[in-house]
């Protein structure tokens, strides 16, 4: 499922808001430990972010119990 973005973050004083960014993971399994593949840029006193951004996993390995 794609993610593109966020909307109305909340703000984090009265005159910016948020600085938000995504972190993506894959795991082994439910309760494997986890991996963190990409992180997105930052973007600065923001509420409404759109992430123009192509994300690739790479690491898939057919057959095996990875989860994302």
């Amino acid at each position: 499922m794609p993610f593109t973005g966020h909307r109305n973050l909340p703000k984090l004083d009265n005159n910016s808001g948020s600085d938000p960014y995504v972190e993506c993971y894959w795991s082994y399994g439910k309760d494997g430990e986890t991996h963190r593949f990409h992180k997105t840029k930052t973007v600065d006193d923001a509420r409404n972010v759109k992430w123009n951004e192509a994300i690739s996993f790479v690491n898939y390995v057919p057959g095996t119990n990875q989860v994302k």
